[in-house]
């Protein structure tokens, strides 16, 4: 199937189910890396030091264009490997890790539920706040684990949903209610 033709059917999301949705992504993947094998110039390379990883990880995202929509190559400095998944994977929870201790917070984590959100106080750098979603955008794309507990809240905004729709007691205003009555 062409990259014209996938570009058309995107116009058209409610088409699909949500397994057919996923069978075409894994598809469009897969014609993405074999593309890649024949360009490497194509591939979404990133270098970065595990001492240095998040201030790497964050400059090289910022330094280089990409498509986003290639398959992200992860080189650890001075370290021998080749990514074929493997290093990605540990890529990201090292970078989820990072995101979760870093101070100034960006994220809290509520520890009842254990979900996460937006420290109101946190980094004033909403850089850094978009290289975070490129982070997980990118994540997603390469089929790898990150480590943020969104509310559902979250991905009904993303998916342009109002956010108080669905469920009773699954809206962020209704768990904000409920984390100031309660005692800390």
């Amino acid at each position: 199937m062409s990259q014209f033709m996938f570009n058309r059917l995107a116009l058209y999301p409610g088409i699909f189910d949500m397994e057919t949705k996923c069978m075409v992504f894994k598809f469009d993947k897969i014609i993405k890396s074999l593309n890649a094998l024949l360009n490497p110039l194509s591939l979404n390379d990133l270098c970065v030091n595990r001492r240095t990883l998040l201030t790497d990880t964050f400059q090289g995202l910022r330094n280089k264009a990409r498509d986003y929509r290639w398959p992200l190559k992860v080189k650890f400095e001075n370290e021998d490997g080749i990514d074929a998944g493997g290093l990605s994977r540990e890529f990201f929870t090292l970078v989820a890790r990072e995101i979760h201790s870093l101070e100034p917070k960006m994220l809290e984590v509520f520890e009842d539920s254990r979900l996460v959100w937006f420290m109101p106080e946190g980094l004033r750098d909403s850089d850094a706040y978009r290289l975070l979603g490129l982070l997980c955008g990118m994540a997603l794309y390469s089929q790898c684990v990150v480590n943020f507990n969104f509310p559902l809240v979250l991905f009904k905004k993303l998916l342009g949903f109002m956010p108080n729709s669905g469920r009773p007691g699954r809206t962020l205003s209704h768990r904000s209610q409920e984390l100031a009555t309660s005692p800390r």
